[in-house]
């Protein structure tokens, strides 16, 4: 049924359980749809599968207006009620012309499914923007997200601070763009008082109208007159002829002396990079990788050194808090880590440090995430699946003028070795012969698992050209860091180069994936150089990613910091402790130590071995001699039951001792993440957020053994 809408609500009730209905769903309402009374939408869903949903407003049939978000409506929890959904208008207040009809487009409609009401509702301009005392939150300009605070017409914002020796005020300052109300001139205003009485006021220009590009506009203030003082400073905003109320963005306020030598750090994931894919490995896969390998000549290069797990949004959380992702939470690519989480970052904020992150894919927005917290700033690519590593080092650079003299911590995350592997055709041409024809028909078709061949371009024979273009994307990016890392403020610092994962190029029937918990896929490379480095040191023991965030925090000076960890260049007559893994969605956990590798299936699950499929039954267990197996192509758990049955219940230990932090927080499953996450190979599947323990004890088929030769 319909209903007008002349006001801030309106009730709708439409059952579609008994009909069937096609995978688009449109519902239309016509009535007045007044955009002065409402910008927000509150819908009560009730669905079997996922769905999405937007909406259009018209006026005479002309689109007017529509949400900024594609809402996800979740599937019913058979204990709780409908999904509550929420589409957001901010830019409603804009638009002088009642609309006459509302469409609801809702996708991926699957029956049974219900819709029990619509809401109208109005949110306050200001409550829009992250509110003061609830904290500074991450406010995006398209790709460029910065930590910032809400000002409007009716609220300032107002602290104390001493003023250091040649002291300056720095900021920036801007109103988005769905928020902005045209025409009208507005100001950021700052007025210091100091303790003497002197006043010193400043104010910039913000853009008002919808249709300029939004840009953070700077503000900088030299404070030498308040010197050794303790000084208020106001922030307020103010627009010509104010009708209405409005708002701006105010990043984090800094009053700092800018520093003759300020401290830096670098810190540098490179997605999906092998470990054995640097040329300073020295394993005669000669790969070509001079800056990374100059790198390790002026620094330290750990031979052995293995990630947390196998996916890039739980590794990342897992290197920014320094907590494995049995405790984050953070188990896959849908989750966000919570701002309840410290990181890194936050450390390096807390000393003073100016931090700013790159990133070259979208899921590592903050939005999507939350890996941008603690960074002043974060910019995330928003309308392609793949940043290049030319762009994003561009872009890093350019921002280092706006930390001149101040402690700074840049995070750059890179992700040409990801797939589809596309180097430029000068660095495939390294790797590929040029009269060697990977499209030859007369070659024998590859097999390949159905689930791989997403990234298998289309009339390949030869495999080994994939493998070519890997390493292609790896020297490329090498190239490029190269002329970042002769930037004389990054050579001066410190620099660490790791991966969040690494990648399978067939090994164990895995295609240009990073699944399981072999080598192939948890081995990542770690470099650290700074200036007073031991030059040329090759470290062979094994070492845990997990320790790097104590690490940085130990070579830059911040001793105090909240992280766990320990430091991978602080000296240890001890065996090296286990490392312990945990795979994407929990589904596989691992134990390394003395050499050996144990992975036990925490969830049945089957792989693809050229024509066959080879079942991997839950709590299966293999275990591999590194030294003389370092692939783990052979498995000996069945000829090795005691020591198998030893890391077994090492295992089982760490998996029923976790400390649950619940910083897994709400799910990103927007249309659009998720069309870029399938555009990358991953399949849409049910969130994990905890692990599931193994009895020591348990008696199953697959247990059993190893519980007999104790």
């Amino acid at each position: 049924g319909a209903a007008a809408a002349d006001g801030a609500r309106l009730k709708l009730s439409m059952l579609a359980g008994a009909r069937e209905f096609p995978d688009l769903v449109s519902v239309r309402l016509h009535g007045r749809f007044d955009p002065a009374t409402f910008n927000k939408l509150v819908l009560a869903v009730d669905s079997a599968h996922d769905a999405y949903v937007h909406c259009t407003l018209r006026s005479q049939g002309v689109p007017v207006l529509g949400s900024s978000n594609r809402a996800r409506v979740e599937p019913r929890d058979p204990n709780g009620g409908p999904c509550r959904v929420v589409l957001e208008l901010p830019s409603a207040r804009r638009f002088p012309e009642v609309p006459d009809e509302l469409e609801l487009i809702f996708d991926n409609v699957v029956t049974p499914f219900s819709l029990g009401s619509i809401e109208l509702c109005h949110q306050p301009i200001w409550a829009w923007l992250p509110a003061a005392e609830e904290g500074f939150g991450m406010v995006a300009l398209g790709s460029d997200a910065r930590e910032s605070v809400g000002l409007s017409t009716a609220r300032s914002l107002e602290g104390e601070v001493l003023v250091p020796p040649s002291g300056e005020l720095r900021c920036f300052a801007t109103i988005p763009t769905a928020l902005r109300f045209g025409g009208k001139q507005a100001f950021l205003q700052v007025e210091i008082h100091g303790e003497s009485g002197a006043l010193l006021q400043r104010r910039v220009a913000l853009d008002t109208s919808s249709t300029a590009v939004a840009v953070w506009h700077p503000l900088r203030v030299p404070l030498n007159q308040f010197a050794g003082q303790k000084v208020r400073v106001t922030f307020s905003f103010s627009i010509e002829n104010k009708l209405r109320e409005a708002v701006c963005a105010l990043t984090r306020p800094r009053v700092e002396a800018a520093k003759s030598a300020p401290r830096t750090v670098l810190l540098v994931t490179s997605d999906t990079h092998r470990g054995d894919s640097l040329g300073a490995m020295d394993n005669g896969l000669a790969i070509q990788t001079p800056a990374l390998d100059a790198l390790a000549r002026r620094g330290v290069l750990f031979l052995d050194c293995w990630s947390s797990t196998n996916v890039t949004i739980p590794s990342h959380a897992a290197i920014m808090t320094a907590t494995s992702p049995r405790d984050t939470g953070v188990l896959d690519n849908y989750t966000r880590l919570s701002r309840k989480a410290y990181t890194l970052a936050e450390a390096f904020g807390a000393a003073g440090f100016a931090t700013y992150a790159v990133v070259s894919a979208p899921h590592l927005s903050d939005a999507a995430s939350g890996l941008g917290q603690g960074f002043d700033r974060l910019n995330a690519p928003v309308s392609v699946h793949k940043r290049r590593a030319a762009d994003s080092i561009a872009l890093l650079r350019a921002w280092l003028e706006d930390a001149q003299g101040q402690d700074l911590f840049l995070w750059l995350h890179l992700y040409d070795a990801h797939t589809p592997y596309e180097p430029p055709p000068e660095f495939e041409a390294r790797y590929w012969p040029a009269g060697r024809d990977a499209y030859d028909p007369r070659l024998p078709e590859p097999v390949v698992p159905k689930v791989f061949r997403v990234n298998l371009p289309a009339g390949v024979r030869d495999l080994e050209l994939l493998s070519a273009r890997y390493h292609g994307e790896v020297s490329y990016l090498d190239a490029q860091l190269a002329q970042l890392f002769e930037v004389a403020r990054i050579r001066s610092g410190l620099t660490a180069f790791t991966a969040d994962h690494g990648e399978s190029l067939g090994e164990h029937g895995i295609f240009w994936e990073h699944a399981g918990l072999y080598p192939q896929s948890i081995h990542v490379p770690l470099i650290l150089a700074w200036p007073e480095a031991p030059a040329g040191t090759r470290v062979a023991q094994p070492v845990f990613q997990l320790d790097l965030a104590r690490t940085l925090l130990r070579l830059a000076g911040v001793e105090d910091a909240r992280l766990p960890g320990a430091d991978l260049l602080a000296p240890s007559g001890a065996s090296p402790a286990p490392r312990f893994t945990i795979s994407s969605a929990a589904d596989r956990a691992s134990v390394s130590v003395d050499g050996w590798h144990l992975i036990v299936s925490l969830r049945g699950y089957l792989v693809t071995v050229g024509a066959e499929q080879k079942p991997f039954p839950r709590h299966h267990v293999e275990l591999f001699d590194l030294a003389a197996d370092p692939h783990c192509l052979h498995d000996l758990a069945r000829e090795e039951l005691v020591r198998a049955g030893k890391l077994r219940r090492l295992l089982c230990a760490w998996l029923s001792s976790a400390t649950p932090q619940g910083w897994g927080d709400a799910e990103n499953r927007s249309t659009e993440m998720a069309e870029h996450l399938a555009q990358l190979g991953y399949a849409a599947r049910a969130s994990v957020s905890k692990v599931v323990p193994i009895d020591p004890d348990c008696g199953c088929g697959e247990c059993a053994p190893f519980l007999a030769k104790r």
